[in-house]
């Protein structure tokens, strides 16, 4: 546990000094700071767990999890869809990379889209 908070805690440093500028970050809505951005990254270990584990997405298949935060007067939604049209299989390191641009690199969460997939990590009040 120590080790993944080390590691989350040092990666997002890192992913905050250099920013993607190639994210859509959300203008309105709940932002990062209200809910932190160490345990939404923390969720994205079993998130991505789940979401890889379903196997091999179709084409235009979406994938959504909401997580409960800040004892569960707010959420975290996040989305993966394959994109293209054409069944594909996602990868852990590719659907963890994709989730946390969004968190890091945006004040409000954000959606973009990399290739084949597009990723979702969105901030939201209230109980899933």
């Amino acid at each position: 546990m120590q080790f993944t908070l080390l590691f989350l805690t040092l990666t997002t440093t890192l992913l905050s000094i250099t920013k993607p500028t190639h994210a859509a970050c959300f203008e309105t809505g709940v932002s990062w700071s209200s809910i932190g951005t160490i345990y939404p990254l923390e969720l994205l270990v079993r998130v991505c767990d789940e979401i890889v584990g379903e196997g091999s997405f179709a084409a235009g298949e979406k994938r959504h999890r909401c997580r409960p935060v800040s004892m569960g007067e707010q959420h975290v939604d996040y989305t993966v869809t394959r994109i293209s049209g054409t069944a594909g299989v996602l990868t852990y390191g590719d659907c963890w990379d994709g989730l946390q641009k969004e968190i890091v690199g945006c004040s409000k969460g954000g959606s973009s889209s990399y290739s084949n997939w597009k990723y979702t990590s969105d901030p939201n009040d209230g109980p899933c």
